[in-house]
């Protein structure tokens, strides 16, 4: 998966605001995909029921 430019500017931008620490683009980029990775294995669905 790649992100785009904007998006890794967006993560750069709130992990300076959240956490004090400005981020290079590569280790941006590195950890906004393993932050993804986690919500996409956490985040299910809830299924409807009949």
């Amino acid at each position: 998966m790649k992100l785009s430019k904007k998006a890794i500017k967006e993560f750069r931008e709130i992990y300076l605001e959240e956490n004090g620490i400005e981020l290079e683009e590569e280790k941006a980029e590195i950890k906004a995909l393993s932050f993804l990775m986690v919500i996409k294995i956490i985040y299910k669905p809830v299924p409807e029921t009949s």
